[in-house]
């Protein structure tokens, strides 16, 4: 980065940056107030980072199926869903940055918590749903949906929760009951990312 780089041109190359690794160290930005930019510009780099977040969760969809059908018992179905927490949790410290103007902020952070309720609440109705021919047990249903809950994605909006202790690994999954039996797996798809939804793929249905 030269001396003679603007301040837009410093987020955006920042963005592209965590477009591709959301831990991409973004602290050392300058800060922009509403008229540091025209409108015009201050639009584009809102374009830059929502592209950025739905990158981030295009490719979330794929690691998601991949591990949460690759678990073999709760406490695998548990990484995944820490690992989608800290995913959501990117996005949120994104969102918060500093640098950025309260109005982007509150935008970009209320776009983070309303995402995060929604694929917690499909990742729910995946589970209950109804499948043509399924006959799961209800006990067997309410233990996935106590595991959804207990490692909840919307954990991270909660007021006090730290996301640095997420990053830092010193958020632990919730004890889990021990297993009696497999944990039902709907033939049900995993929700597209909320940005702007195009995708869904499928459930691997195995206990």
């Amino acid at each position: 980065m030269t001396p003679h780089t603007s301040a837009y041109e410093q987020w955006v190359m920042a963005v592209r940056a965590w477009r591709e690794d959301p831990r991409h160290d973004m602290s050392h930005l300058p800060t922009l107030v509403v008229d540091s930019l025209p409108p015009a510009a201050f639009e584009r780099l809102l374009v830059h980072i929502k592209d950025a977040q739905q990158h981030v969760m295009d490719r979330w969809v794929d690691t998601f199926a991949r591990d949460w059908g690759a678990a073999r018992d709760e406490q695998g179905r548990v990484r995944a869903l820490l690992d989608t927490r800290r995913v959501l949790a990117r996005r949120l410290q994104l969102a918060a940055h500093p640098g950025l103007p309260e109005v982007v902020r509150t935008e970009l952070g209320n776009g983070v918590a309303r995402d995060t309720r929604q694929l917690q609440q499909e990742l729910e109705d995946a589970v209950t749903k109804q499948q043509r021919g399924a006959r799961f047990d209800r006990v067997q249903i309410e233990r996935a949906l106590n595991l959804l809950r207990t490692n909840r994605l919307t954990a991270i909006l909660e007021p006090g929760f730290s996301l640095q202790a997420l990053f830092d690994g010193r958020v632990d999954a919730a004890p889990q009951p021990a297993a009696t039996s497999p944990l039902p797996v709907p033939e049900d798809h995993v929700p597209a990312p909320p940005v702007r939804r195009h995708r869904a793929i499928i459930f691997d249905n195995q206990a």
